[in-house]
């Protein structure tokens, strides 16, 4: 079960350097912004010898970050880790993991498989290395953003964590199997980031205690539809035409969604959330898609493990941590679908960075369905920039993983490339760990993503060849992994004999893992 960890004090406000490459334990920015505070040196997950890593959180006063607040002043402490790469970390470029769903921690993938170091075991209480790590050979550093995610917060009150559809009450009750008390972020709605600009502006504030001159060089996407190349046929003939009516018919999901942005742009054009008949429409809209238009719902298979590891009191202790771990913040993602946060941006935004010459890396499970690669492909596909001609005419090669697997197929020009990988799931990284692990490093040095063997630098026009669709590519589906009833998904993961043995204090728990009564 979660415990609730003892307040740990700020660390000595000037202590000694924990690294010549890092070398602040706190520093004052250059503009004021805030301590920057480095915990000692953490031996958690990252177990190779000789690898440093360090976590922490940059303090942001309500006064310096104005750009971000309402009605209600906060501060925001963001929690960071940096794990150095393991080879020549020196000379290693920095990666920033942000997860991408409203309210989701970047803490947990650290654990889970996705892209850290390591795995947490099933006992919730013990980690193994992993080979596949994203921090191999680049520096990473993970930040829980906004706030009230992860263990990023904005004031810390005594709580109660409800097992049965992980909501957080700010009063702290009795414990017993669904509920769990223990110290979390107010759970205030007004004091976190309501549209992703807000989201972002705080990031901004990070990045000026972090960086000199932040620069964001390479985006990669990892988000990870079962369709026909799999020979699956999710609906029925009528579910599938009412769905696509209800997406491309009058004043459905596709017409809400660009009466939302029409709005948007004309009564709130910096995307702040500060008109509430705007938001009310963006908001319906989402609404609407999901329940009409073939919305979906995601079953967590990866995090649960990673998740009880994160809420041990010793973990909490040893990383600085001075409250239990969110997982998912529903604080921070109900503020952002409450200001229909999600379909407010366009492709716009996309042909913006990839015109002032950022490169972008798609990654994309094939067995997703919820974020699934087909409408990834024809989002890429309808970028305009100066070279989009010569990606859309770029062809599929294989993505060679190892010398006897090909995990994927990639169409690829110069820095800008989409990858369809082969049996990846939502988490496409923890699936098919080592495929994503190849194409991460490939792209991150520059090199093809089908190969690893030619440079991709702008000018040289490199071109992926091949077929011009990823839909000749078909294969068998796998079966489905066994079913685990966790307490830290248990609205998705758990069957309802499960609920109602949770509810009524019956059932049997180990290690956050119902056995009993069994699936």
């Amino acid at each position: 079960m979660q415990r609730s960890p003892s307040i740990i004090p700020d660390p000595d406000p000037d202590p000694a350097p924990v690294s010549a490459r890092w070398p602040v334990s706190s520093i004052q920015s250059p503009a004021t912004l805030g301590p920057k505070y480095y915990n000692p040196e953490t031996s958690i997950c990252e177990t190779t010898p000789g690898v440093k890593a360090y976590s922490g959180y940059v303090h942001l006063p309500s006064n310096i970050t104005q750009d971000i607040q309402g009605e209600i002043p906060f501060h925001v402490s963001a929690f960071f880790w940096l794990f150095e790469a393991r080879h020549e970390p020196e000379k290693a470029p920095l990666a920033i993991y942000l997860a991408g769903w409203p309210g989701e921690s970047s803490m947990y993938p650290v654990f889970s498989g996705e892209s850290g170091p390591c795995y947490a075991n099933k006992d919730g209480n013990s980690t193994t290395l992993n080979p596949w790590s994203f921090n191999v050979h680049v520096n990473m550093l993970y930040i829980d953003q906004p706030s009230q995610v992860g263990y990023s917060y904005d004031e810390i009150v005594e709580g109660s964590y409800n097992v049965l559809d992980g909501s957080i009450t700010p009063e702290k009750l009795p414990q017993n199997q669904t509920t769990i008390p223990g110290k979390f972020p107010s759970q205030n709605p007004a004091t976190t980031a309501n549209t992703t600009t807000l989201a972002a502006r705080a990031l901004w504030h990070f990045a000026q205690v972090w960086f000199t001159e932040p620069a964001i060089p390479r985006i990669f996407i990892f988000n990870v539809d079962i369709q026909q190349h799999y020979g699956v046929k999710l609906f029925n003939e009528t579910v599938s035409e009412a769905a696509s009516a209800n997406f491309t018919g009058p004043g459905g999901c596709s017409d809400q969604i660009l009466q939302c942005r029409a709005l948007a742009a004309e009564g709130d054009p910096y995307d702040i959330g500060i008109n509430s008949t705007i938001n009310d429409i963006c908001a319906e809209a989402i609404e609407f898609c999901d329940e009409f238009a073939g919305g979906g719902a995601m079953v967590a298979l990866s995090g649960a493990y990673a998740i009880a590891f994160l809420n041990q009191k010793w973990v909490q202790d040893a990383l600085g941590a001075p409250l239990n771990h969110t997982a998912n913040g529903n604080t921070a993602g109900n503020a952002l679908i409450a200001t229909g946060d999600p379909v407010r941006r366009s492709i716009a935004d996309l042909n913006l960075l990839l015109s002032s010459g950022v490169k972008l890396s798609m990654v994309y499970g094939d067995l997703n369905f919820i974020c699934n690669w087909i409408g990834a492909e024809n989002l890429t596909l309808n970028t305009e920039y100066p070279e989009a001609s010569e990606f859309g005419a770029s062809g599929y090669a294989n993505i060679t993983t190892n010398s006897t697997y090909q995990g994927g197929v990639v169409t690829q020009f110069e820095g800008v490339s989409f990858s369809r990988v082969f049996l990846g799931s939502h988490t496409v990284s923890y699936s098919q760990p080592e495929t994503v692990y190849q194409i991460f490093n490939r792209a991150m040095f520059y090199k093809d993503v089908s190969t690893g063997h030619h440079n991709i630098e702008t000018g040289k026009g490199y071109k992926s060849k091949g077929p011009a669709s990823a839909w000749g590519f078909k294969d068998v589906l796998p079966p489905p992994p066994p079913p685990e009833c966790s307490i830290s998904y248990a609205s998705t993961s758990c069957s309802e004999d499960q609920l109602a043995a949770l509810a009524n204090g019956t059932a049997v728990v180990e290690n956050n893992i119902v056995v009993q009564p069994a699936v």
